[in-house]
């Protein structure tokens, strides 16, 4: 008999870590899933986040949504979560610099990137400034967290004057909360040099949070900025991330009552308009560049309506295929 009581606790312990609960939770009456995405045309900042870093639809996203941008908003100016010094190198490439694509994603500075996705994006900007020589696209890292591309000298002395200071934040940088404040400033430098910058990094840098000065709420306190944002989530990620020394693919449920809507909807995504939100608090996944068991670890709790003006929602998402 006590074996059989602990083989059921194994199974539900199992079960438990699997979904992150004994259900994949609750759903939301009456929500209103969008096709298209309307992007005020007013907003001089417009940030994308990623609920997960290992995910092919978040990052096939950013090349969707920017080139909606390009096209509609007049946007020129795009913006990672990357190494400022690499994301120059690839402005050169994109400007018909040398080099291979797989060379130019690595310079972003982090695995995550090298992936067919986000050579689709930098191949669309390569191609783009190709044909159009008077109207070209620009590229831009906005993280202070790697030193090796920051001894260059540039033709702009802006950008050398502006090198210097991301090697004092590289100094100081010792925290989430030091590096949100200087990414927000290296954005604000960014939007100095350009009219508009689509912005791109997880959903926990970009989001306006009531509770902690990321850099979203950050750059969203001035109103000049203009600033708009959208947030992602799914249902169930099979996401691509680190463990142990290797990259392993695991799955993960939200328990995002929006994502578990859009499920029974019989949609795999929809976009919503937060202000149209009569949800409060709820849960929304979350991951980094790594995780562990217990849900809390891969999920928020905050209310949406706060955080993003819109999100695009998933079912089903698919992990990411790194390219060394």
């Amino acid at each position: 008999m006590k074996k059989i009581i602990l083989l059921i606790m194994a199974f539900l312990v199992m079960v438990y870590c699997y979904f992150g609960g004994f259900t994949t939770g609750d759903y939301v009456d009456g929500v209103e899933f969008k096709d298209e995405i309307v992007i005020p045309a007013d907003k001089r900042i417009i940030a994308l986040g990623e609920a997960t870093h290992g995910n092919k639809e978040f990052q096939e996203l950013k090349l969707s949504i920017f080139k909606k941008l390009v096209e509609e908003n007049g946007v020129r100016a795009f913006a990672i979560e990357g190494d400022f010094g690499g994301c120059l190198e690839v402005n050169d490439y994109i400007h018909g610099g040398s080099g291979n694509i797989l060379e130019a994603v690595k310079k972003i500075g982090f695995k995550i990137y090298q992936t067919k996705e986000m050579m689709n994006l930098i191949d669309y900007m390569r191609d783009y400034n190709m044909s159009h020589l008077d109207d070209d696209i620009r590229f831009y890292g906005f993280d202070m967290q790697r030193t090796e591309y920051l001894d260059k000298e540039y033709l702009d002395e802006d950008i050398n004057l502006y090198l210097k200071e991301i090697k004092r934040q590289n100094k100081e940088v010792d925290n989430s909360l030091l590096r949100d404040k200087y990414m927000a400033q290296n954005i604000e430098w960014i939007l100095e040099r350009e009219d508009k910058v689509f912005v791109c990094a997880h959903n926990e840098h970009v989001a306006k949070w009531g509770s902690y000065d990321s850099m979203g709420k950050l750059l969203s306190l001035k109103e000049e900025n203009g600033y708009y944002v959208i947030g992602t989530d799914f249902y169930k990620s099979k996401c691509n991330l680190p463990f142990m020394g290797k990259r392993i693919v695991r799955t993960f449920y939200s328990h995002d009552p929006l994502t578990k809507s859009l499920k029974m909807s019989g949609k795999n995504v929809g976009i919503i308009d937060t202000s149209k939100l009569d949800v409060d608090y709820i849960y929304m996944g979350s991951l980094g560049e790594g995780f562990y068991l217990i849900p809390q670890s891969y999920r928020i709790f905050q209310p949406p309506k706060t955080m993003y003006d819109a999100m695009v929602l998933f079912v089903n998402v698919n992990p990411t295929d790194i390219i060394e």
